[in-house]
């Protein structure tokens, strides 16, 4: 007959051992987590990115000259350095060629979608403006029309930046770059605090492109960081620190 070996196991020992490996395991993994995936400076900008505009539409009758900007932007629009949730905006700007007594009205044809409304005076520049809370593409057919006293125009509106090199995407990664020398400065925990808005400007500047890219960080602590950036070439043109301390 055969010899059957008897093996004692020590359970106890056993339990130890794997309750040991599992707790090892678990600070392998925070401390991956905490060091071993530290996002990048682009990554906490375009986390904190309370604004974009991406494309640029524009159009002229005798009467007034017209832009379309669209993107997204936090609501409440706040600049503390936070960001916040964000919502997708379409904003028009008209400027009339003369004083206008009535409101003027707009209806804006988007590919097959329409949007009509009053258009508001703006009481900083006496634009007056509307925003159709959407997000439109850069490759939209637009059609504007607007009414107020006299006035009764209809007209295309051109893509102004189509053949730009440099998108919003791009603008933000060439600004993270240009600040890098700044940025970790505001890094606390691998969270930014500040907060990052891309906007298309236009400049009457004869050394300036008339439209250009300005990018600009607000922080929590009250200090703000700008550049300008060439759509074409995506060159930094100008830079501007103000520190409150």
């Amino acid at each position: 007959m055969g010899k059957f070996i008897c093996i004692k196991i020590n359970k106890k020992k056993i339990l130890i051992s794997f309750l040991t490996i599992l707790v090892i395991g678990i600070i392998i993994l925070v401390t991956v987590l905490t060091f071993g995936c530290k996002p990048s400076n682009l990554n906490l900008m375009q986390k904190n990115l309370s604004e974009y505009r991406k494309v640029l539409y524009v159009a002229s009758t005798p009467n007034f000259d017209a832009t379309f900007t669209t993107g997204k932007r936090e609501d409440p629009y706040l600049i503390n350095g936070v960001s916040e949730k964000k919502v997708e905006y379409g904003v028009l700007t008209v400027k009339f060629n003369k004083e206008i007594v009535a409101q003027p009205t707009f209806t804006l044809l988007i590919d097959t979608i329409q949007f009509s409304g009053k258009l508001e005076k703006n009481p900083f520049d006496n634009t007056y403006v509307a925003d159709i809370e959407k997000e439109v593409s850069d490759v939209a057919d637009i059609n504007l029309k607007v009414m107020v006293d006299e006035i009764n125009d209809n007209i295309n509106m051109d893509n102004a930046s189509v053949d730009w090199k440099i998108n919003y995407k791009k603008a933000l990664s060439i600004a993270t770059a240009e600040f890098e020398d700044i940025l970790p400065n505001y890094i606390e925990n691998n969270k930014l605090k500040a907060e990052s808005h891309i906007k298309i400007v236009g400049s009457t500047d004869k050394d300036l492109p008339k439209i250009y890219w300005y990018v600009s960080i607000i922080c929590q602590n009250g200090d703000s960081f700008a550049c300008i950036i060439d759509p074409y070439s995506g060159e930094i043109l100008a830079r501007k620190d103000n520190l409150i301390a």
